[in-house]
């Protein structure tokens, strides 16, 4: 068993930024670097499942919108009587 599993992991925060999605470069980043954690013995096992269901949780909520709003220009569109022409 792994002295950071004992031990709870590592308890050093990484930034993310709070005021938009994660971009999917930055989520990669964060994955490697949770791996990295993990085989290092660094972070827990059970830390990097919580965060590999957030990120999970995260990436739904943005397909989500993004949904949202391309549904929201189709619906504008036929209102307007232009449905031929959707703009992305």
């Amino acid at each position: 068993m792994l002295a950071a599993s004992r031990n709870g992991g590592s308890r050093r925060a990484i930034p993310l930024p709070l005021d938009r999605p994660l971009e999917a470069r930055e989520a990669r980043g964060l994955l490697a670097s949770v791996l990295l954690g993990v085989i290092e013995g660094a972070l827990d096992p059970t830390t990097a499942r919580t965060i590999g269901y957030l990120l999970q949780v995260e990436r739904k909520i943005a397909e989500a919108g993004e949904l949202e709003r391309r549904i929201t220009i189709l619906e504008d569109a036929v209102q307007r009587g232009d449905g031929g022409a959707c703009p992305r």
